[in-house]
């Protein structure tokens, strides 16, 4: 188990339908101590419930919205682990309203800097604080979509987040290295997520991407959460400023005709 006696911390927990859970899940099956954070009080109740056969779980509920709340939870964080060696950070947000016609529909300046702020500057904030978090070095690790690379029909307002995200992974793993701190991102394909059921073409996301994938099938939560271990565990201790496709290989080719 490559992850024993490590402990991570996975940021944006939601759901046993997130990727958040599918990397908790293989994070813990290779040993690893967790530090999950909700956003609020309510999806921590619900994670007491999804985490209750976990071993070594800790709780915490976050708002990384509030500049304030992201610096005290860590403070509390430090306190109780005073070593860690990864942060998942599997946050993103955009209003639902956003995500439905073209991306000029529904936008307004509100809509964009509340996406912005959630999915991107929430990774920068909380980077501030993993010199602090992660003594002797560790692994950030975030999650993005190839529609940060491609207009996608309905994507909208969190590809142009998720492509801030991806500039943000390269800059922080410059910043980073120094602490021996390593900076990544997987590109995940699209999966059945609660996050995804705000997309509105989602269905049609799915078809496209299993008809073109040379792999069977669509990405599993298991298949993401391997990726994930891989970047949490010494084995990509070479690895920064990268993007990892985890997505049956998608983002490779061209649709058959």
């Amino acid at each position: 188990m490559i992850l024993t006696d490590q402990t991570i911390l996975i940021l944006g927990y939601a759901s046993k339908r997130s990727i958040a859970y599918g990397i908790a899940q293989q994070a813990n099956a290779h040993g690893a101590k967790l530090i999950i954070c909700c956003a609020n009080d309510k999806l921590t109740e619900r994670a007491e419930s999804d985490f209750n056969d976990f071993k070594h779980v800790s709780l915490y509920t976050l708002n990384v919205e509030k500049e304030d709340d992201i610096q005290k939870t860590l403070h509390k964080i430090h306190q109780t682990h005073p070593n860690i060696q990864g942060i998942v950070h599997a946050i993103a947000y955009a209003d639902r309203t956003a995500l439905q016609g073209d991306i000029t529909d529904h936008i307004s300046a509100e809509i964009f800097s509340q996406a912005q702020h959630i999915s991107v500057y929430s990774l920068i904030g909380i980077s501030k604080h993993a010199p602090l978090l992660m003594p002797n070095g560790g692994s950030i690790l975030t999650l993005t979509y190839i529609g940060s690379q491609r207009a996608m029909t309905g994507y909208n307002v969190m590809g142009v987040a998720k492509a801030s995200l991806e500039s943000a992974v390269r800059y922080l793993a410059l910043n980073m290295g120094k602490h021996n701190i390593r900076v990544n991102a997987i590109s995940a394909g699209p999966i059945r997520t609660l996050a995804a059921s705000a997309i509105g073409n989602f269905q049609e996301m799915l078809k496209a991407n299993q008809a073109c994938c040379p792999l069977p099938g669509n990405v599993s939560l298991d298949e993401i959460g391997d990726s994930a271990v891989f970047f949490l565990s010494h084995l990509s201790r070479g690895v920064t400023g990268d993007v990892l496709y985890v997505d049956h290989g998608f983002h490779a080719c061209a649709p058959s005709f």
